[in-house]
């Protein structure tokens, strides 16, 4: 009884590993995501190399908000 309920369970594991690292026919979409982590990234960089870190977390934030919600309209 216990020895089916190991089994089950592994069975149950590698199904989810598999469905969590397999990739979904799609299109590729990581240009967004290069693209913000580059837009993120080098103020942070620059910022904390010059001894200023708060400005580059600032900036940062700037870029990340004009990415994701620079083509939204206000009202």
């Amino acid at each position: 009884m216990k020895s089916k309920r190991i089994r089950r369970n592994i069975i149950k594991t590698r199904r989810t590993v598999r469905d969590v690292t397999s990739l979904n026919e799609g299109p590729w979409r990581w240009a967004m995501g290069i693209e913000t982590g580059i837009a993120v990234g080098i103020p942070v960089a620059l910022f904390m190399f010059l001894g200023r870190q708060s400005y580059g977390l600032i900036a940062a934030l700037g870029a990340y908000v004009i990415m994701y919600a620079g083509s939204r309209t206000l009202f």
